[in-house]
């Protein structure tokens, strides 16, 4: 990596308001010297206590330690030595780490994203990095896992998916939150159709892995990709889909497989409901902001 590309745009403004991070202790995974001071650096300055490491492995080392100081967040470099960021995220969330991780990249392709929701992150921002959107992805995802901690056990969950209950309809679809995803987005309809688009053509795929993660009974693989595909909805619902792919994830991560093939089954039904009201969506959209679709997700 090139240490002399400008890693962060540093809004010293969105500092100094931001308190919900102060308590929160932040494992940063970073090769690059210059970029990793700079976190630092700016992290501190919000009242967060911040550990570094440069490498995967490090990382997972420090994360897994049997020790009081337990990380709230990691923000992980993708592409390093010795383990990537990949590897080492697949690894922490096999052996059961369950904070948010958010992935660090230069990589802004198509699919870029998906490959690092899969891998286990909770979200993905890419280099330059923009402060203010860092702060406050870290408090948005620490929101996220807070609300998670409190909600209802998962064999409750497993029972209320076997068992559900009608409720009634309270916006024109039943699972997609276009409000929640435009405010996340700050209005950007663009970047929400291209994500709809990028979301149409992965799923499948994502889907198929937990499957073949059921098959073959391969309880951490099972909760990897089923966490991958948890993040990915997480974009469009806070709902049944996502909440039944939590419910798959916590399956997988206690070893009951007995128990997956009913949440598979609920899972799979609710995603193809929400793909079909993100279909819906897009065929609202003006036709000239749909150009960024591949064809094949549509």
């Amino acid at each position: 990596m090139n240490e002399n590309m400008n890693p962060v745009i540093a809004d010293d403004s969105a500092i100094d308001h931001r308190k919900k991070i102060a308590e929160m202790h932040i494992l940063i995974v970073e090769d690059t010297p210059a970029i990793q001071k700079l976190l630092t650096h700016i992290l501190r300055r919000t009242g967060a206590q911040v550990t570094g490491t440069v490498n995967g492995q490090e990382a997972v080392d420090a994360a897994l330690a049997d020790t009081d100081a337990r990380f709230d967040a990691v923000l992980m470099d993708m592409q390093m030595p010795v383990l990537d960021g990949y590897a080492a995220t697949r690894e922490l969330r096999a052996r059961g780490f369950d904070r948010p991780i958010i992935a660090l990249t230069a990589h802004a392709m198509t699919g870029d994203r998906e490959k690092c929701l899969a891998a286990g992150c909770n979200d993905y921002t890419t280099k330059p990095i923009d402060l203010k959107c860092l702060i406050e992805m870290i408090e948005q995802n620490q929101a996220r896992w807070a609300q998670q901690e409190t909600s209802p056990a998962f064999c409750d969950r497993v029972e209320a998916i076997r068992q559900p209950e009608t409720t009634q309809q309270t916006s024109d679809f039943k699972h997609l939150d276009v409000d929640a995803a435009m405010q996340r987005l700050d209005g950007d309809e663009q970047l929400f159709v291209e994500m709809i688009g990028s979301f149409l053509t992965f799923q499948p795929e994502m889907f198929s892995a937990v499957v073949g993660a059921m098959e073959s009974a391969d309880a951490p693989e099972l909760r990897r990709n089923a966490h991958g595909l948890k993040g990915a909805l997480s974009d469009f619902t806070s709902s049944l889909p996502f909440e039944t792919a939590r419910t798959l994830e916590d399956l997988a991560a206690n070893d009951c497989l007995s128990e997956v093939d009913d949440v598979a089954m609920a899972l799979k039904s609710q995603v193809d409901e929400l793909c079909g009201e993100l279909k819906q969506y897009l065929a609202s959209v003006p036709p000239q902001q749909e150009t960024a679709i591949p064809i094949s997700a549509v």
